[in-house]
């Protein structure tokens, strides 16, 4: 007979972890925005390095997700040649915007809820066309892996030598692995960024004898904002972000955030998961990046209600322009 607790481990699988694999539930999700939006990988024309932890109760479990991100322009194509090679153009203005980016980058993201642990990678090339001085089109694509895991020898049960289940476990564990790929298209200026990005994950999944769930989970994933300037000082940037992962509910992060000298902000968001989402930040230097927030459910009957931290710190490297990105 099999045992309530290795039934409420295979519920946490199901409905967290297939949801995970198409990218965790991060209040600064723009912080890391290859693992959401794979299109604006580079667009911030630096060499952008994450890492950061959220923690947060779910069911009685502490989920531990802890992250890396990387991302920078890889090549400047000379698109206007004359630029370089004659001397009768003296503003330069016109041009200091209209070539063509390769940005490269890549992250990874670990998440671990009691016997439950999981691992997503992925490198996420893009590709960045000129449409206006100031605004792009691009395009992107991510190919990693995802990985989760289950440990039965920290299973416990009532009666371990009759449990066929906890014995199939002991036996051979459970390990589910496969191909992760996500398409992505942007638009983005420096006052706003629209993205679209199809993820799919376990393709062609390897996995023990014991099913949880289907081979291929399919998720759509748009962000989007726009930064209104209210003063020489302020600037309010309303943003949002939804989902739609396979056989799960939509989800919908919709929020604002207002940025002092382009340095400094705070933000609130709502979750139609029933969370709030409170966040500030800034940077220091031009070159670290601190963010922190706090996610609290507005109702008891949500998944998580005990509250979750998530610290996020950053480094900008080779930005010779002092670029700030808009989100």
């Amino acid at each position: 007979m099999k045992h309530k607790y290795i039934f409420s481990v295979l519920l946490l699988i199901v409905t967290h972890f297939v949801q995970g694999q198409n990218s965790p539930l991060m209040g600064q999700y723009f912080k890391i925005m290859p693992a959401y939006a794979p299109a604006l990988t580079g667009a911030n024309r630096f060499f952008d390095i994450k890492a950061g932890t959220k923690n947060q109760s779910l069911v009685g479990e502490q989920l531990q997700t802890n992250f890396f991100s990387a991302n920078g322009i890889l090549i400047n194509s000379r698109k206007y040649a004359n630029k370089y090679n004659s001397h009768r153009v003296r503003d330069m203005s016109t041009y200091d915007d209209m070539v063509v980016r390769i940005g490269l980058g890549g992250y990874l993201i670990s998440e671990e809820l009691g016997e439950v642990r999981q691992m997503t990678g992925a490198i996420t090339p893009a590709v960045h066309v000129p449409i206006s001085k100031k605004a792009h089109i691009s395009m992107g694509i991510s190919i990693g892996f995802n990985s989760t895991r289950i440990d039965p020898q920290s299973l416990t049960v009532r009666d371990p030598d009759l449990d066929r289940t906890f014995l199939d476990y002991l036996a051979s564990g459970f390990v589910r692995s496969g191909l992760k790929i996500d398409y992505g298209l942007a638009l983005y200026s420096d006052r706003h960024y629209l993205s679209y990005s199809l993820m799919m994950t376990n393709l062609g999944a390897s996995e023990s004898e014991i099913q949880v769930s289907s081979d291929r989970q399919m998720a759509h994933h748009i962000v989007g904002g726009y930064s209104f300037l209210l003063n020489s000082k302020f600037e309010i940037t309303p943003n949002f972000h939804a989902r739609k992962v396979e056989q799960f509910s939509f989800l919908l992060d919709m929020g604002a955030r207002v940025r002092y000298k382009r340095n400094t902000y705070v933000g609130i968001s709502y979750r139609t998961n029933q969370t709030l989402i409170f966040m500030l930040g800034f940077i220091a230097n031009d070159l670290i990046d601190v963010g922190y927030a706090f996610e609290s459910a507005v109702s008891s009957s949500a998944l998580s209600n005990a509250g979750s931290h998530e610290i996020v710190l950053g480094i900008r490297l080779f930005n010779h322009g002092k670029y700030v990105p808009v989100w």
